[in-house]
């Protein structure tokens, strides 16, 4: 008795074991069938449309978002300061000056945690105050150095140059700020 292998062109007959090419459709030796019908493919509905992802808010906001209530704890810290002294000694010439001293700082220390809060959480508001609060210091901080040289009429010298680097400083931080802001709408709500 001979043994036949099976080269890699046929299948066993499921009926009778001899083997077939596997392009025929029926066995050549008991005529069973070789291919069966296949059934229906199965068909999966498509899945569900995931819904957006929310954007992570960046770690620079968050950043800024510390600093700006770490700089509102500050001022109500000066605020309270600048109440306890003219209780104990006026520094000041004029009520006017006590009120700057003592009125300025608790609004800006509010305006500091509303802007922190908004960014914190990433609304919208809290971007739009955020540009207006860092445009309104933009302004301030260059009316008040152009104030400060025409008053003191230092225009050179080493006091005028560290004050006006940290001045510059200042406003290209602020000014590199607001335009992150405006860029970078997608992260807000």
């Amino acid at each position: 008795m001979t043994s036949r292998k099976l080269d890699s062109f046929q299948t066993p007959c499921p009926s009778c074991g001899r083997p077939v090419s596997a392009s025929r459709t029926t066995c050549d030796h008991c005529g069973a069938a070789l291919l069966q019908e296949l059934p229906e493919p199965l068909v999966l509905p498509e899945p569900p449309k995931p819904y957006p992802i929310p954007l992570e808010r960046p770690g620079c906001l968050t950043a800024y978002a510390t600093l700006l209530a770490l700089g509102g704890v500050s001022m109500i810290l000066g605020a309270i300061d600048a109440w306890l002294h003219p209780l104990l000694y006026r520094y000041s010439d004029t009520i006017i000056d006590d009120l700057v001293l003592c009125g300025i700082p608790p609004v800006s220390a509010i305006i500091n945690f509303l802007v922190a809060y908004g960014l914190w959480n990433t609304r919208n508001w809290g971007r739009i105050l955020a540009i207006a609060y860092c445009s309104l210091g933009i302004v301030v901080t260059l009316v008040g150095w152009i104030i400060g040289i025409i008053r003191s009429g230092q225009w050179y010298g080493f006091g005028a140059g560290v004050v006006s680097t940290f001045i510059v400083a200042g406003l290209i931080i602020n000014i590199a700020i607001v335009v992150w802001l405006i860029q970078n709408k997608q992260y807000f709500d």
